[in-house]
C-alpha cells in the first residue's frame, strides 16, 4: 500500500509539472524573391544573427540554435522561393510567430534592395 502510494504521489507531481509546463511553438512562412541564391543565403545567415541566434550556413540555407530553440531559412532561388522554419521548445504559437516576424523582417532588410519579397498569402 505505501508503495502504491508513493507511486501515485510521484505520478502526480510528473502529471502537474507537465501540465504546467509550456508546450513548444512552431511556425513557418514563405516569401518570393528575385534574387540569386547565393544573395539569398548571404541574407539569411544574417537574419539569424540579427535575430540572436548562433547561425550555421550551407550553399542553401542558414540556420541558428539556441537553448530549445531553432530557425531556419531555406532559398530556393530557382523558384523565386525564400522558406522560413521557427521552433520554440517553450512557447506558443503566437510567440514563433512573433520570431517568425522578426525573422522575415531581418531576411528582407539585409537582401538587396531588389529582393521584392512578398508575403505569402495567409492560408
Amino acid at each position: 500500500m505505501k508503495l502504491f502510494l508513493a507511486a501515485a504521489m510521484a505520478l502526480g507531481v510528473v502529471v502537474g509539472h507537465a501540465a504546467t509546463s509550456r508546450a513548444a511553438g512552431m511556425n513557418n512562412g514563405w516569401d518570393s524573391i528575385t534574387i540569386t541564391q547565393d544573395q539569398c543565403v548571404t541574407a539569411a545567415a544574417t537574419a539569424v544573427e540579427r535575430t540572436g541566434f548562433a547561425m550555421q550556413r550551407d550553399a542553401n540555407s542558414a540556420w541558428g540554435f539556441r537553448p530549445n530553440d531553432g530557425i531556419t531559412v531555406r532559398c530556393i532561388a530557382q523558384r523565386q522561393l525564400v522558406v522560413f522554419f521557427v521552433h520554440l521548445g517553450q512557447g506558443d504559437g503566437a510567440a514563433a510567430r512573433t520570431l517568425l516576424d522578426q525573422l522575415r523582417a531581418a531576411f528582407t532588410a539585409a537582401a538587396p534592395a531588389r529582393t521584392g519579397t512578398t508575403p505569402a498569402p495567409a492560408r
